[in-house]
């Protein structure tokens, strides 16, 4: 094949016009690997749950099968609602995973939900009885998408790849003058009537590897699908989110004994204690034979304060093509905590 480096520059600089500063809250992301190493997985990737995490990792990935994933996270700031700061956030996520993959192709069906409490900048008015009341707003929002992941390669080490999904789902809204702790304003959270929509939206990825060194690149929700409101005529907007990776794995192009890899956001995204724009580091290392992989990581904002978030996670091989794993993670006070757990059947 005919080496085309300027087709690859060309792609990397159509998907970074127009990435927007600030991306809409996603809640916590699927694959216990990439959790695992506190989703430093942009440019490793090397699983079914690429189609996810960058859909060109596909093209590199030396196997290739399946996975389910269940996952869950939940934040909230310190403190009460009503000594929080206006625009604190507590919330909660839950999603699954189910994907299948080749070289070249793959097909995916995960379901993403998030739902929190924001404190507005009122509180109750003065001499209230209810001296922890706080004026709130609520919010959910429920996404399934069903994707088919392609992959090209354009020179001997670069690789672009792109999920076509079709996004349905939609959002809710609600608020007022409310009591009680994060705990009990996220689960009324919870209980939002969303509306429903249908859009196609896509992912592109980029891979560049030389020997032991990866690049990668993702963009998710090219397209910025918009989700009806549960009452009335408002909408929300799935904004791109954009990160680049670098990895190092000296057992590639192959498996890998160990793997270090080093992500960071391109946009920022909004989360409890506000906006977020992730730098994160994680490793991650196998042992008997490929049959016991543990890993870890750590993440922190690069926007606002960093509040850190730490991540540990062990893969068991059941057999040579069956593994499973798990994850969990946390921040300072037990906040941003998150934890997964899933199977894979790799070839």
């Amino acid at each position: 094949m005919t080496p085309r480096p300027f087709g690859a520059a060309g792609l990397m600089l159509w998907i970074l016009a127009g990435i927007p500063g600030t991306a809409a809250a996603q809640g916590a992301e699927p694959g216990s690997r990439a959790q695992g190493m506190a989703g430093a997985f942009v440019a490793v990737a090397d699983d079914a749950s690429a189609v996810y995490w960058n859909p060109a990792g596909l093209g590199g990935a030396v196997v290739v099968g399946g996975i389910l994933d269940l996952f869950r996270g939940h934040g909230e700031p310190e403190g009460a609602p009503a000594n929080a700061a206006p625009g604190a956030e507590a919330g909660e996520a839950r999603g699954t995973l189910f994907a299948v993959a080749l070289p070249q192709i793959g097909l995916s069906h995960y379901r993403l939900r998030h739902w929190g409490v924001t404190a507005s900048p009122a509180g109750l008015p003065a001499g209230s009885r209810e001296i922890e009341g706080r004026e709130v707003s609520f919010q959910s929002v429920e996404t399934r998408h069903l994707g088919l992941t392609l992959v090209q390669s354009l020179a001997d080490g670069v690789v672009v790849g792109t999920t076509l999904r079709l996004v349905s789902g939609g959002a809710g809204a609600g608020g007022g003058q409310r009591t009680g702790g994060w705990s009990a304003l996220v689960d009324e959270a919870d209980g939002l009537e969303t509306g429903t929509a249908r859009h196609v939206d896509l992912d592109a990825g980029l891979m560049v590897g030389t020997g032991p060194v990866r690049m990668g690149l993702v963009v998710h929700n090219l397209r910025e699908p918009t989700l009806a409101m549960g009452e009335g005529e408002s909408t929300i907007t799935l904004e791109r989110r954009a990160r680049v990776g670098l990895a190092y794995g000296p057992g590639w192009p192959g498996r890998s004994r160990w793997i270090v890899a080093v992500d960071t956001d391109l946009t920022r995204q909004a989360a409890a204690g506000g906006e977020r724009r992730d730098v994160a580091a994680g490793v991650e290392a196998w042992g008997f034979s490929h049959r016991i992989g543990v890993r870890g990581g750590m993440r922190a904002s690069t926007a606002g304060d960093a509040r850190p978030v730490g991540s540990v996670g062990v893969s068991l091989g059941l057999t040579a093509s069956l593994f499973v794993d798990a994850h969990v993670s946390a921040g300072r006070d037990g906040a941003d905590r998150g934890w997964s757990v899933g199977g894979r059947v790799v070839y």
